[in-house]
């Protein structure tokens, strides 16, 4: 078996599913890493921090359907 890295550089977020979809008709699944370039970082943190917000908001409503008035009395914990 001969291993090999490849690097692919693509601009077009929507292209990863269809490079994702060529590799693994030739039978390769190890992605290692992919590194994400922002000409406008500040606006693409608060997108990503207004996401993660709605995502924990999310949860927290589905624990509370879950465990009742009990999450609304108990100390909270957030984990990483």
């Amino acid at each position: 078996m001969i291993k090999k890295n490849l690097h692919i550089k693509y601009k077009d977020p929507n292209q990863l599913h269809e490079i994702m979809s060529l590799l693994a008709n030739a039978e390769i699944y190890d992605l290692v890493k992919v590194d994400y370039f922002s000409e406008k970082m500040e606006a693409t943190k608060a997108e990503l921090a207004n996401k993660a917000r709605a995502l924990l908001q999310e949860k927290m409503k589905n624990y509370k359907l879950f465990l009742g008035d009990k999450i609304d009395n108990s100390e909270k914990y957030l984990v990483g």
